[in-house]
């Protein structure tokens, strides 16, 4: 990036995007879905685990869940009877 493109606010817009990335994605994974403290740690296991995570949180959302913490705890409140969650809108 020239000088002339690097002006604060084009600086200040890059930053805030990733800080954007940071909290949406793996602030979740690390916090709700515990990412840090996983025993999966040869082979492709860790990116298939973090394909799955992933995947929970984006079927979460989709399904309209804001918190991904409180979407875990609806669907996993009462086992195997939570089917109503996985009908897509």
């Amino acid at each position: 990036m020239t000088r002339q493109q690097a002006s604060p606010q084009r600086i200040g817009e890059l930053t805030r995007s990733q800080w954007i990335t940071e909290n949406r994605l793996h602030f979740v994974r690390d916090t709700a879905l515990r990412e840090d403290a996983s025993k999966v740690l040869t082979g492709r296991g860790p990116e298939n685990m973090a394909a799955l995570r992933n995947l929970a949180t984006n079927t979460l959302r989709r399904h309209g869940h804001r918190s991904i913490a409180a979407g875990l705890r609806h669907v996993f409140y009462e086992p195997f009877t939570r089917a109503d969650f996985l009908n897509t809108p």
